[in-house]
């Protein structure tokens, strides 16, 4: 299991312990601030952090990784990741209480559009976005062009129902689900994403090998009966843990992060997901 696993969810999933969900962010200042800040300068950090690991290029390599390591520990205290499959996105949605829609930063800061592919998660209650007066108070502080009001146009308030077509949606289109802290164990958002759609916390850690996110609780495995050899898990694996071998995929599980993408598109139904514990070559590798 994963070291959040062990601090925070004595032992079991912690992203499906109620209370890293608990939200009462008009108390919780740090909190507050913390996701006002990341929200408010998120082009920023990404620009300063893009330059600091480019610069890191060009100093010797155990400098480099020890660099990569106390970034990493820096990351779980305040905004780390994990990636989820879709059985267990639906437990959590079962968790929180309110599921609000939002555009992606990471798109936005691509270029790519801002496209609402982002999930604001919490325990706390909200009927109206328009009246709800944390979401007005948080939008006020960040928006650039408040006016006389917040544009709340582009967030939208969804049922865990609309949530998972969303979901099935994203999978179509090879985008991976994963949660995220806000000051570690506060779970504020879901992301779906993937490294072509822009995501920065990919390409952080699959481009530059700094880690800001677990390896998933599962690894995917092969049915080699069932498997025709077509390729479509292999082009659609987001973390390239997938390799068609002698007419059939196989999969790298030291690469694997046990997202469940791959079986989204796999016609033959010959990919599921197992324990990572009870998989060797994976079961410390997180």
């Amino acid at each position: 299991m994963c070291q959040f696993c062990v601090e925070h969810g004595d032992g079991k999933k912690w992203y499906l312990e109620a209370e890293n969900y608990a939200c009462d962010l008009e108390s919780d200042l740090r909190r507050r601030g913390f996701i006002i800040d990341f929200a408010r300068d998120f082009d920023g950090h990404v620009a300063r952090g893009i330059r600091y690991l480019e610069a890191l290029k060009h100093v010797p390599a155990p400098l480099r990784r020890l660099a990569h390591e106390a970034a990493t520990r820096r990351l779980r205290r305040s905004h780390f990741g994990q990636p989820v499959p879709k059985e267990d996105a639906a437990r959590i949605l079962d968790i929180t209480t309110s599921i609000v829609r939002v555009p992606c930063v990471c798109r936005r800061f691509h270029g790519k559009g801002d496209h609402a592919y982002c999930l604001l998660i919490t325990t706390r209650p909200i009927a109206d976005l328009s009246t709800d007066p944390f979401v007005v108070d948080l939008a006020a502080r960040i928006l650039p062009d408040y006016g006389a009001g917040p544009d709340l146009s582009d967030f939208e308030l969804l049922t865990k129902g609309q949530t998972m077509t969303m979901l099935d949606d994203c999978e179509a289109e090879g985008l991976l689900h994963s949660i995220w802290t806000f000051v570690t164990p506060f779970i504020g958002a879901m992301c779906n994403c993937n490294l072509s759609s822009g995501c920065v916390a990919m390409r952080i850690n699959q481009s530059y090998g700094c880690r800001v996110m677990f390896k998933g609780e599962n690894v995917a495995t092969i049915d080699a009966a069932r498997c025709t050899g077509c390729g479509s898990c292999v082009a659609r694996c987001p973390f390239e843990a997938l390799a068609g071998e002698d007419g059939r995929a196989n999969v790298r599980s030291g690469e694997c992060y046990g997202c469940g993408i791959c079986r989204a598109v796999c016609g033959e139904d010959a990919i599921r997901l197992v324990d990572r514990r009870l998989v060797p070559e994976t079961a410390h590798s997180w």
